[in-house]
């Protein structure tokens, strides 16, 4: 390839003009701007943000320049340095833009920033706390403070201080651009990276601004913030004089504020004498006091030093071997024996404190006001003194805690708090409140809130709703028991909820839409397990994580009120000393439910009481008081018994929600720890909670004897037991088969049950006796249809003992030895004897047998022909109670005999003679004689003479005599064994 010659005069021409336009770019006036620009840009990075951080931008500026500059050489093409110009100039616009937003930013931050009173960071008034009504029972903040110089403070503690808080304090300028921009970057990957504040911006929030961390407002404070470090305190205080503002300023544990305090209040001695592992103790105590108070959390606490140390040795101040003498040190043996006396109201207080620090971004400790409270005094001495086992209730032992919140139903208000024993110290765990982590499984007293009050409330279930208790699994598979593993059938929901039935309240659950339960209960302050929009199952009967004894009064509000939700309140009023502003709240009132649900379930609540003498002992000397309750238990996993060698009979928590009209009680009672020695028994302690109810109730009950008012929404209708759906009882329903339920009204049933309803009676029932056996006949009655598919038929009765069912209207008794009696028939169904007729009856009575022959005696000539009919048993008559039976009868034998007593085949008429013929006859049981004469006489002759034929006469009569006598006494005797 050959190379090109390129013309002199055109080469030069080139030559002069990128001479020209590197004059133009390069022109003495254009760098004296640009390096101006850059030195501002530069001094004004380094007095905001610091040196490093500056010059970190500086080198991205050049980076950029030197970039652009390669991209400018000749070689680029003319498309490509367009196209990079045009870049270049986006994001110059794009800089500048930022530069004004974040200019206009700052003016709106500076402008709005609160006033620097250098005052504040050194003595504040104290915090008055007022009762209900309008009584001082605390203060709070300077008296329990004594600020301490730096010169004053230990060695350990600075460093302690510095390694935890803020590592490069002594190399800002009260803004670390690098910590801020690492917390920002990991707060928005979803880490927990902290907020990036320097030691000076705490100091800065503590003292001027707030803590309120959300949103806009959020950011705004937070660069309000970096103003303030920057032009306000750094600018007019050493980092010496800041670390003591700091040291001062933090409560570190309640009404301990400052380092000075809090090393007395701990270790009994002054802060300059704090060893190592002591300073790392009140150093860790600054992110969270009461979580990591070391009376109190000494674990926490323990834990939470060695992150501490790790830091400090990390950041060079300590080495390895410092570090490990220093953690493991036990905490217990570094605390002093004593601590600070707690005020009797303490646990109040700390629910104050707690409240006002979330709801308005102020602590009491540090910020002085007036707070006017709830707390109804009396009723918080009443609980202190139950508590403090200066009542009749005695507790198991000095281990067993206890939390208990009183709330107004009326209005949301706190009455009391029974915040947990034994505790010293302000801000102290509490077991009305527990915390975030703490919260405890709820049992069974989750099933009016998961279960019950959600169904009557969206699917119109009623009080006699039946539900199956027999054997039954979770979704998944998983066997769900109730607490006695037995199962009652078909049981109503009032049956369910008040005997707290395990499978029911499940089976109630999987019922209802999920996403309305869930609406339901997040409504009244409780937070389910929620996942993906709804919550499992267990909820149903508590086994989710938890809540707290406070939210549960708050929950059970609904119940008392009618309906309605508050949000429980402590503090009614706040006046700020420093400009008299004033804030007074009320909880607004929350339509969550029906009335009807309301009452309908309290209804049922209000059965628990009743239901042993265990839980009567809650209503003991509470006569005037109309209280429902629900109880709850939860237990420790079978593995968790085996794992630690707990009893088997071992109970984590026992609960019970009890409220009136107007007030509501949460209680729960346990152990925080549970062991072989201290634990609840199942079977012994569970009546603890009931007698607590009742010492709590007789406090803060307000014993007007005013009962919970049914409203016009709920009818109280009689139904029979039994019916599924819901039916009226009929006429014939038995009055131990007929309950009274609650219905909403449009929903009760109006359908009558024909389970007792008789169907008609049989008539003209008959007995036929047919010696071996009887057949009864009756006139049957149509079928009612009362049972649906039902067999319809007839019950056949022997002396009150059923003998068979048939279908037919006759029936055959066979079999029997003796079939006199009282035969019956009724009409019915089969399987059910519910709706039976009355009985049609006949007595079948033992008849009276007669027995004769209808020509007891003839005479015959000799010769003539004697009647068959006389001797073969056609004269025979057998009757019972007037009845002739005789073709039913049987002839068993004839016998014939003559005048001598021979037996004879048959008479005859050949010679005078007299037969008598025998008859044997049988029916039935019955066995009988009869007889009849037959006489032959000679055919009469010429008269003789008188005298002779009066003998004749004589004689004749006197035979005939004998004859008829013989017959009279043959019949009598055939008569007597008839008889017989």
């Amino acid at each position: 390839m050959k190379n090109e010659t390129i013309p002199k005069k055109k080469l030069k021409k080139e030559v002069e003009n990128k001479v020209h336009k590197l004059k133009l770019k390069f022109k003495p006036i254009n760098l004296i701007i640009f390096i101006s620009v850059l030195v501002a840009l530069f001094a004004l990075g380094y007095y905001f943000l610091g040196f490093v951080e500056t010059m970190i931008i500086g080198i991205g500026l050049l980076i950029v320049l030197f970039i652009g500059h390669l991209l400018d050489k000749p070689r680029t093409k003319d498309k490509q340095k367009k196209t990079v110009k045009i870049i270049l100039i986006a994001i110059l616009i794009l800089f500048i833009l930022i530069l004004l937003g974040g200019c206009a930013f700052l003016f709106y931050v500076v402008k709005n920033a609160p006033d620097f009173k250098q005052e504040l960071l050194k003595e504040k008034e104290s915090t008055i706390i007022y009762d209900s009504e309008g009584h001082e029972y605390a203060k709070l903040g300077l008296e329990l403070r004594e600020n301490i110089e730096y010169d004053d403070l230990s060695e350990s503690f600075i460093d302690a201080l510095i390694a935890t808080e803020d590592s490069r304090f002594f190399q800002h300028n009260g803004f670390d651009l690098m910590r801020f921009v690492k917390a920002a970057f990991g707060q928005a990957m979803g880490q927990d990276a902290g907020g990036g504040s320097t030691l000076t911006m705490q100091l800065s929030k503590n003292t001027f601004t707030d803590t309120n961390d959300k949103g806009l407002a959020g950011i705004i404070r937070k660069f309000t913030d970096i103003y303030i470090a920057i032009f306000q305190i750094e600018k007019n205080y050493t980092k010496q004089q800041i670390i003591e503002f700091y040291a001062n300023n933090n409560s570190l544990s309640g009404t301990i504020f400052g380092v000075q305090e809090a090393s007395r209040h701990f270790f009994n001695k002054d802060a300059k004498d704090l060893t190592l592992s002591e300073a790392a103790i009140i150093v860790g105590m600054y992110q969270a006091p009461s979580s990591y108070n070391p009376f109190n959390r000494p674990q926490a606490a323990q834990k939470r030093r060695s992150t501490v140390l790790y830091l400090m040795e990390r950041h060079g101040y300590i080495t390895s071997e410092e570090r490990e003498i220093a953690n493991s040190i036990p905490i217990e043996s570094l605390l002093t024996d004593t601590s600070r006396p707690t005020n009797e109201y303490q646990g109040y207080i700390d629910l104050v404190c707690n409240e006002v620090q979330s709801k308005y971004g102020v602590d009491p400790y540090t910020t002085p006001m007036l707070v006017y409270t709830n707390m109804i005094r009396s009723n918080q001495d009443g609980i202190n003194k139950i508590m403090d086992g200066k009542t009749s209730y005695k507790w198991k032992d000095d281990d067993m805690q206890a939390g208990i919140a009183v709330v107004d139903s009326s209005n949301g208000k706190i009455l009391a708090i029974g915040a947990g024993r034994n505790r010293s110290g302000a801000k102290s765990f509490s077991y009305a409140t527990f915390d975030d982590k703490s919260q405890r499984q709820i049992g069974s007293t989750a099933k009016p809130l998961f279960d019950y009050g959600p169904g009557i409330e969206y699917n119109n279930w009623s009080t006699y709703t039946i539900f199956e208790d027999k054997p039954y699994t979770y979704s998944n598979g998983k066997q769900i028991n109730n607490v006695d593993n037995t199962y009652m059938g078909a049981i109503t929901l009032r049956t369910a909820l008040s005997r707290s039935r395990n499978i029911p309240a499940l089976k109630a659950f999987q019922q209802i839409d999920n996403k309305k339960i869930v609406n339901y209960v997040t409504s009244i302050g409780i937070t389910p397990e929620i996942s993906n929009g709804s919550i499992h199952e267990a909820h149903a009967i508590g086994a989710f994580t938890g809540s707290n004894p406070l939210s549960m009064a708050g929950a059970y509000q609904i119940y008392s009120n009618g309906g309605y939700y508050y949000e429980p309140y402590s503090v009614s009023k706040i006046i700020f000393r420093d400009d008299n502003k004033t804030i007074e709240y009320s909880s607004p009132k929350v339509k969550i439910i029906s009335d009807s649900t309301a009452y309908m379930v309290t209804d049922v609540l209000k059965d628990v009481l009743d239901i042993n003498a265990s839980s009567r002992q809650a209503k003991a000397g509470l006569g005037r008081d109309y209280i429902a309750a629900k109880t709850g238990t939860t237990n420790v996993d079978s593995q968790t018994v085996k794992k630690r060698g707990l009893p088997s009979n071992i109970v984590r928590d026992y609960w019970i929600m009890g409220y009136t009209h107007n007030v509501v009680v949460g209680i729960w009672i346990g152990y925080e720890k549970l062991n072989s020695k201290h634990y609840l028994n199942f079977y012994t302690d569970g009546n603890r909670r009931f007698t607590l109810l009742n010492q709590v109730g007789k406090v803060v009950f307000k014993h007007d004897g005013k009962d919970f008012t049914r409203p016009k929404s709920v009818v109280s209708v009689s139904v029979e037991k039994g019916s599924n759906p819901a039916k009226l009882p009929s006429p014939n329903t038995p009055s131990d088969e007929i309950v009274t339920e609650l219905f909403k009204k449009g929903t009760e049933p109006t359908e009558v049950s024909t389970k007792y309803l008789a169907v008609n009676t049989p008539t003209n029932l008959s007995v036929t006796d047919y010696g071996s056996y009887v057949t009864l006949n009756w006139d049957g009655v149509p079928n009612p249809g009362y049972v649906e598919n039902g067999v319809f038929g007839y019950y056949i009765y022997y002396n009150g003992e059923k003998l068979y069912f048939t279908e037919n209207t006759n029936y055959t008794v066979s079999n029997m030895s003796s079939y006199y009696g009282t035969y019956s028939v009724r009409a019915g169904y089969k399987d059910t004897t519910d709706s039976i007729s009355e009985p049609v009856t006949y007595v079948f009575k033992e008849k009276t047998y007669a027995i004769s022959t209808t020509q007891p005696s003839k005479t015959y000539y000799v010769g003539d022909i004697i009647n068959s009919a006389l001797y073969d048993g056609s004269v025979v008559k057998l009757t019972t109670d007037g009845v002739d039976i005789t073709s039913y009868a049987h002839i068993n034998s004839i016998k014939i005999t003559d005048k001598n007593g021979n037996v004879v085949a048959t008479p005859t008429s050949t010679s005078a003679n007299t037969y008598k013929v025998t008859y044997t006859v049988t029916h039935g049981t019955y066995h009988g004689t009869c007889s009849n004469i037959i006489t032959i006489i000679e055919k009469e002759k010429e008269q003789e003479p008188q005298q002779q034929e009066n003998e004749n006469n004589n004689d004749n009569e006197n035979q005939e005599q004998n004859d008829n006598s013989n017959n009279e006494n043959n019949n009598s005797n055939d008569n007597n064994e008839s008889d017989t």
